[in-house]
């Protein structure tokens, strides 16, 4: 592999790093070297290829699993030996750079860019609680689903925490779940309102601000999403990581509290 080109066609470090930063950050956070060339990160083993990346300090337990789902991302990389690096374009299918790619996907990052990303940020509630937005919101909390893509889901019950009945996923844990729908549907009716869910998070957060009942309200209206969104996942982290499962109506009682 050449030492001076730090892409690969098949699976390029740059791309491994930027992975490990936003899914696995304790991953990036303790690796030594955090940039390179793909064969500082591991070595040819009889035609096969295998990763070595080096870290400060052993994993405690809690980034454990963490690192157990950054090495089945890292299988997943085709890395093939009698192939040559070479400089590829991510931006077109033939690799090959032009301007016209470029542009397109610009426009096509510009337009996915919703409303829902410029909305979190305002500032009206603590910024934990608008980070777990934008990570639901950008498909990046790991829930059962995006850990299947990532090839974690050997012996893995794929149902919701919440219901026990269907897939999880971010929309349907946050959304579309019988349990999370109740909360919205209690918490709408506070405002004599009716509604009808949206198919996914982000279009639901997007139609949210535009249906406040008043403007004399509109920043109690907004945070009221936040709110209900961070208390579905305590609640769901309390059936995972202590298995006592809150009730409907205590659920509700806690964003009457924390809106107050």
């Amino acid at each position: 592999m050449s030492e001076m080109l730090y892409f690969y066609r098949d699976g390029d470090m740059l791309s491994i790093a930027v992975a490990a930063m936003e899914t696995f950050p304790r991953c990036y956070a303790l690796a030594v070297r955090k940039w390179g060339v793909i064969f500082e990160f591991g070595a040819w083993n009889e035609s096969k290829w295998s990763w070595d990346i080096q870290t400060r300090r052993k994993p405690f337990d809690w980034e454990i699993n963490q690192w157990k789902l950054f090495s089945i991302f890292l299988k997943s990389i085709p890395i093939r030996e009698h192939i040559l690096d070479s400089v590829a374009w991510s931006g077109w299918p033939n690799g090959m750079f032009s301007v016209g790619s470029f542009r397109k996907g610009l426009e096509s990052h510009r337009r996915a860019a919703s409303t829902a990303s410029k909305g979190i940020w305002q500032g009206i509630c603590p910024p934990k609680i608008e980070i777990l937005l934008w990570q639901l919101l950008n498909g990046r909390v790991m829930v059962k689903e995006v850990m299947k893509r990532c090839g974690y889901d050997q012996f893995m019950d794929m149902r919701c925490y919440l219901c026990e009945v269907e897939k999880e996923s971010i929309d349907h844990d946050f959304l579309l779940c019988r349990w999370s729908w109740i909360i919205w549907a209690e918490c709408v009716s506070w405002w004599w309102l009716n509604f009808c869910h949206n198919i996914n998070l982000k279009g639901w957060f997007d139609g949210w601000r535009g249906c406040c009942p008043s403007l004399k309200y509109e920043r109690f209206w907004c945070s009221l999403f936040f709110t209900i969104t961070w208390t579905i996942w305590k609640c769901k982290n309390q059936v995972v990581f202590k298995g006592t499962r809150s009730s409907t109506e205590q659920t509700i009682d806690m964003i009457k509290f924390m809106s107050v």
